[in-house]
């Protein structure tokens, strides 16, 4: 689980409990952006931005208390022996339609039927991959793709991400799902606090052989 290119971090990987809110949290604040201030970002942390990754979705502790206590939702987190959250990815199971989760969309456009049918029918459910979130300080050390492997050896169905392209394109996050084993099926778009949005819509099949 380690990168010989820094020093040496061990952790394990386990569901989170309400006590992991705090560092959820501190990880996902590490790699906020507010949509208010992307409009005002200059050309070079735009580009910084793209590049290292980012996270657009403003919420506070609570929101991740009662995530935990969800049964749908399950937040996976790298911590450490000390009980430092290093990151975490959140996922919402056992889905049937991608519009009860994402309320900003507006259109999809996905060519293959029988995907398209999948997030809006109801076609065998889904998992949807919400938020990855790592301390700026543990990046590219292989623990969001450790933590993601162990929630694809725990379930059985797709995986679906949406991946921010416009009004500011998330390239890390592209590379990471595509490196590990994400297919762009189609895009979306909608608004979100009065800001047009473009989204990638990128799925892992994991287990299944639907498609």
């Amino acid at each position: 689980m380690n990168n010989d290119h820094h020093p040496e971090v061990t952790y394990h990987i386990i569901i989170a409990e309400l006590s992991d809110a705090k560092g959820i949290h501190t990880a996902l604040k590490s790699n906020l952006v507010e949509i208010e201030d992307i409009s005002k970002i200059s050309d070079e942390k735009r580009r910084e931005l793209e590049e290292n990754g980012f996270l657009r979705i403003e919420a506070d502790m609570i929101y991740y208390q009662k995530l935990i206590k969800d049964k749908k939702t399950d937040i996976y987190v790298a911590k450490t022996k000390n009980e430092e959250i290093l990151g975490f990815i959140s996922i919402h199971k056992n889905q049937m339609d991608i519009k009860t989760l994402r309320s900003t969309l507006n259109n999809l456009y996905i060519k293959n039927q029988r995907i398209a049918h999948l997030l809006t029918k109801g076609n065998g459910g889904f998992t949807y991959l919400d938020q990855i979130s790592i301390l700026v300080e543990y990046k590219r050390r292989g623990i969001a793709t450790a933590i993601l492997k162990q929630i694809l050896a725990d379930i059985d169905s797709p995986i679906v991400a949406f991946i921010v392209k416009k009004p500011l394109e998330n390239k890390a996050s592209v590379l990471w799902h595509e490196y590990n084993g994400f297919k762009l099926v189609g895009t979306a778009d909608g608004k979100y606090k009065g800001i047009f949005f473009e989204w990638n819509i990128y799925i892992h099949f994991n287990k299944t052989k639907l498609y």
